[in-house]
């Protein structure tokens, strides 16, 4: 099985060649993630037809993990759609946290939906290796080409694709401009100008970040670009391949320690770990000015869109995630993908390939995602109506590495404890050298040994 990193460059190339072309293409998520939309439970799947009324038909169940409000409309239409090729498709919305629990409950049990969105690392290789997904490789290749290449990294295992990407996204450091111009703050290029920002919003009454990490993926995504703007390429890798005690190496332990700090300073709201962003509990501090600002991945830009349109117009804005003094990643970003699988078990796989296949490339589905969702596609040849799309375009393609979120690249009772101990942190309940001992301890036990 693959054991490489996402895209290591080739996602750069993704980016650069398809800003080159006037094209564009969200995750994460992921991480990860990807991951990010409004819903206070599992979203419903839409009302089946009657029982005579798809008599005859193709079934075909599919799971997403959150989506924005316009997005999730998008999706249900496409399975609407599908009645007229014969297909009685139900689609499914369910909140990130809930759904990657529920999947690996399900794989295997007779109980697995037909398509499912999957992020690649460590939690696919594992369904492939117990034999769970249905190899796609010569079914995508009449339209294979219409998705960017370096964007089939992540869904590719040993030479064959498990996944279609219709989607890359990256983490951003979102931040509310017109408090910022009410207090005369700069962007913060470097961490040390982040804390005095920080200090300045505290002074004035106002939260530093709108953090709500109930779901544990929010505030995993943070540490992720601590980690990786601490220790580069190098601390990834060793991470990903278990080398070195990747995990008490010097960016896990010092990116521990800044979190514990900034929770004693009080950049976070009281409480975070009980905040869940996904019912937008978090969304609304950002919103409502209580906060200044937020590091979610790109698909927060389109429920901020839908939830708050006036904050999304005037106030939101985007920058680069800021440099540590000495560190080895500065010049990298975290970026994954959304993908559709399909599993192995699933009886209608004629009408799967082609809700996936028009799902990623059909043209006007695409551009409806993309303009109305706000995600940032993988189909070549779309265009962005929005200039906050075009800055985000701008911050990923401004990166010369690029790296997946590290809970989706490992594999994922590892990943899963990555969530629970860096939430651990952001609730002080934990030290920095206690939290890297127990993934240590962990992915040392998870190895096999040579």
């Amino acid at each position: 099985m693959k054991r490489t990193l996402f895209a290591l460059m080739m996602v750069l190339v993704l980016l650069t060649a398809t800003a080159c072309a006037g094209s564009s293409s969200s995750a994460p998520e992921g991480s990860a993630p990807a991951e990010s939309a409004p819903a206070d439970s599992e979203a419903a799947a839409p009302e089946s037809a009657d029982a005579a009324s798809t008599e005859g038909m193709k079934n075909l169940e599919v799971w997403y993990a959150n989506l924005d409000a316009n997005t999730e409309k998008i999706v249900m239409d496409l399975a609407a759609s599908m009645a007229g090729d014969g297909v009685n498709c139900v689609a499914q919305v369910i909140p990130t946290e809930s759904f990657r629990t529920k999947i690996k409950v399900v794989m295997g049990s007779g109980g697995a939906p037909d398509v499912f969105v999957g992020w690649g690392g460590g939690a696919t290789e594992q369904f492939i290796m117990e034999g769970q997904l249905y190899d796609l490789t010569d079914d995508v290749q009449e339209w294979k080409d219409q998705i960017y290449a370096a964007s089939w990294d992540e869904a590719t295992f040993d030479g064959r694709i498990y996944m279609v990407p219709y989607n890359v996204h990256g983490s951003m450091f979102y931040y509310n401009k017109t408090i910022f111009d009410r207090l005369g703050l700069a962007v913060p290029n470097t961490y040390d100008e982040l804390k005095v920002v920080a200090q300045t919003l505290i002074d004035n009454d106002i939260i530093p970040f709108a953090l709500g990490n109930s779901p544990k993926w929010p505030g995993a995504i943070y540490h992720s670009d601590l980690v990786l703007r601490i220790g580069g390429k190098e601390a990834a890798l060793n991470a990903l391949n278990n080398e070195g005690d990747a995990f008490m190496d010097e960016a896990f332990l010092k990116a521990n320690q800044m979190v514990l700090d900034e929770v004693a300073a009080g950049w976070y709201p009281e409480g975070c770990n009980g905040i869940n962003y996904e019912t937008g509990g978090s969304r609304s501090l950002f919103y409502d000015g209580l906060a200044g600002m937020m590091v979610v991945n790109g698909n927060f830009a389109p429920n901020a869109k839908v939830e708050a349109p006036e904050f999304y117009e005037n106030d939101l804005a985007i920058m680069p995630f800021p440099t540590v003094e000495g560190g080895k990643g500065n010049d990298a970003i975290i970026c994954g993908i959304e993908a559709l699988s399909i599993t192995s078990k699933c009886e209608n796989k004629d009408a799967a390939l082609e809700y996936i296949r028009r799902f990623a490339t059909d043209p006007e589905i695409v551009d409806r995602r993309a303009n109305e969702g706000g995600v940032m596609v993988t189909y070549t040849g779309v265009k962005y109506e929005e200039q906050m799309r075009q800055d985000m375009w701008d911050y990923l393609t401004g990166a010369t590495y690029v790296n997946n979120y590290i809970a989706d690249m490992l594999p994922a009772d590892l990943g899963n404890l990555y969530w629970d101990l860096t939430q651990a942190l952001f609730g002080g309940l934990i030290t920095a050298e206690d939290c890297s001992r127990q993934l240590q301890d962990f992915a040392d036990q998870s190895t096999p040994q040579a």
